[in-house]
């Protein structure tokens, strides 16, 4: 059997105001390519299929086109929920879809004797192969299911899920699951509770022949080949780590034992690059330009000038007209040198607004615009319980 292995379509997904309807729908057109060239059995989707609970309407009609175009490529489609998702929406229709191959697992309410997993069996020519469908989970779903285990993890979760599938090891099996496993690397776009709350150990997966994990970006295996992480299909920051070339993760299955992993890449409709840093005058230069194409991709500007360009941003606009975020390094540099930098953390959101103003319009607002821009802060902060001034 072979399949093909994605996650972390975040379907519906805008980057800093950037609709990346056009994006998603060319990149699951080179999906369903890949999946006739290489002539896959099925397709796993572990997780996030959608970048919010409630998406909106193009990002449910892109899947929905997408579901219609690669069922009549592959055999199987296996789909669970992920930590973005709706798990409801997604699990809508699941008994009807599964007569058609198409096998999902998004509930996380026990009704009429229901598991929190889902077992699919297909066959192939060596014989059966168990798909087991865990969506994401937390410790009070599992709990809700399991009254009477003690589980007070995220570990404890899904090694009370996993012992009670009762996985027959001499079998051939695969898990699709969307948990954040230890040891993995984040990537800048996805979340993680703080203090690591949510690592869930993976050795709990021994049984499984391959597991095919969503939740973080970076497409990496965990401890062995076998247990990987397919990687989102387009980079969502400019993180070092995300900034890589993407893939979708393809497994070939032969008898018990015999398992085959290559990544095939993807290639974006539009690429997100990070320039290096330069001075104003440089990244608005022909010879600097012509490196790029900066008529197209997303941009990362880092400016090395340590003083403001007036109307820099509207400027390099022209230039660089899907630039996404513009760093002003030098400045920064220039007031950790004199000892005026004050990190972040540290300023009210008065104090911030101020920086960017005068950053943007080099020069400081007016006494009128700072009470006028106060008040709405106080009004947006908490209602303005907690709210202080500069």
């Amino acid at each position: 059997m072979k399949f093909i292995h994605v996650a972390d379509l975040h379907l519906g997904k805008n980057l800093k105001g950037f609709s990346l309807e056009e994006d998603q729908k060319y990149i699951l057109g080179e999906i369903a390519e890949l999946l006739k060239a290489e002539e896959a059995d099925a397709i796993v989707i572990s997780g996030d299929v959608y970048d919010k609970s409630v998406p909106v309407n193009w990002a449910a009609n892109v899947f929905n086109d997408f579901i219609v175009e690669i069922s009549d490529i592959v055999k199987y489609i296996f789909i669970i929920s992920g930590n973005h998702d709706s798990a409801d929406r997604i699990a809508f229709g699941g008994d009807i879809f599964k007569k058609e191959g198409i096998f999902i697992s998004g509930n996380l309410v026990p009704s009429d004797g229901s598991d929190i997993y889902k077992k699919f069996t297909v066959d192939d020519e060596y014989g059966p192969v168990n798909f087991y469908l865990l969506p994401f989970i937390k410790p009070v779903n599992v709990r809700s299911f399991y009254p009477d285990a003690e589980i007070e993890s995220y570990d404890d979760a899904v090694k009370t899920v996993v012992d009670d599938m009762d996985v027959d090891a001499n079998g051939r099996n695969v898990l699709l699951a969307h948990q954040f496993v230890t040891g993995g690397d984040l990537s800048g776009s996805e979340e993680r509770s703080v203090g690591g709350t949510e690592n869930v150990s993976g050795e709990l997966f021994g049984d499984f022949d391959y597991v095919a994990l969503g939740h973080l970006h970076l497409a990496q295996s965990i401890g062995r080949d076998t247990v990987r992480y397919a990687g989102s299909p387009l980079k969502y920051s400019f993180s070092r780590a995300e900034l890589i070339d993407k893939s979708v993760t393809e497994v070939t299955m032969g008898p018990k034992g015999e398992i085959d992993i290559s990544l095939l890449p993807l290639k974006p409709m539009r690429d997100m690059i990070q320039l290096p840093p330069a001075t104003f005058s440089e990244v608005t230069s022909s010879e600097f330009m012509d490196s790029y194409d900066t008529k197209n991709d997303f941009f990362k500007i880092i400016l090395t000038d340590d003083k403001p360009i007036p109307d820099a941003a509207n400027i390099l606009r022209e230039y660089y007209p899907n630039y996404v975020e513009i760093v002003y390094q030098g400045i920064v540099d220039r007031l950790k040198e004199t000892g005026d930098y004050q990190a972040h953390e540290e300023k009210s959101p008065m104090e911030m607004f101020r920086e960017f103003y005068s950053l943007r319009n080099n020069g400081d607002m007016s006494d009128e615009a700072a009470s006028y821009v106060e008040g709405l802060i106080r009004e947006i902060w908490n209602g303005g319980d907690d709210y202080e001034a500069d």
